[in-house]
């Protein structure tokens, strides 16, 4: 009974300073300045956090919503350079670069459909999550790429 209260606290422990370490040390700033540079800048960040790979890639967001909700929930509320997981989300692609990977030859990144981004995102939001003013401001340009006209400058992933 000790030892597995010793290891929940470890664990516990475990996850807290993860996260904390993910928002202390990360000195990188992320600011979408054309929607090209999205995986770059968003690579940056995850350098520094790996738990922000879960909703980065859409082949995660299954895990991230089940046996890994854990992981990402410890971020819940927090601000990473303004935005949330929930803008992770917003700009998710379709799956991790896998080692056959090549800059110059593979095209990539392959931006995750529309509908399973905010499907992912309407999952987070039953759960609690809150988009940040920037985490709105990404989806509305997300949205015009894909041809969505928002609604009073509503976010129509965010509703």
């Amino acid at each position: 009974m000790v030892c597995i209260n010793r290891k929940l606290f470890f664990l516990s422990f475990l996850f807290i300073t993860t996260a904390t370490r993910c928002m202390e040390t990360n000195n990188s700033k992320f600011t979408l300045n054309s929607p090209e540079n999205r995986l770059e800048l968003a690579s940056k960040l995850v350098e520094d956090c790996e738990t922000l790979i879960y909703p980065f890639y859409r082949e995660n967001h299954g895990l991230a919503l089940n046996s890994h909700y854990s992981r990402i929930e410890a971020l819940k509320g927090k601000d990473i350079s303004g935005y949330s997981v929930l803008g992770f989300a917003a700009i998710a692609i379709k799956i991790y670069p896998s080692k056959a990977f090549k800059p110059d030859i593979t095209i990539y990144p392959e931006h995750a459909p529309y509908d399973d981004r905010k499907k992912f995102i309407k999952a987070l939001r039953e759960r609690g999550w809150k988009p940040t003013p920037k985490d709105i401001e990404l989806a509305l340009i997300v949205e015009k790429e894909a041809g969505i006209i928002s609604h009073n400058g509503r976010s129509d992933l965010f509703d």
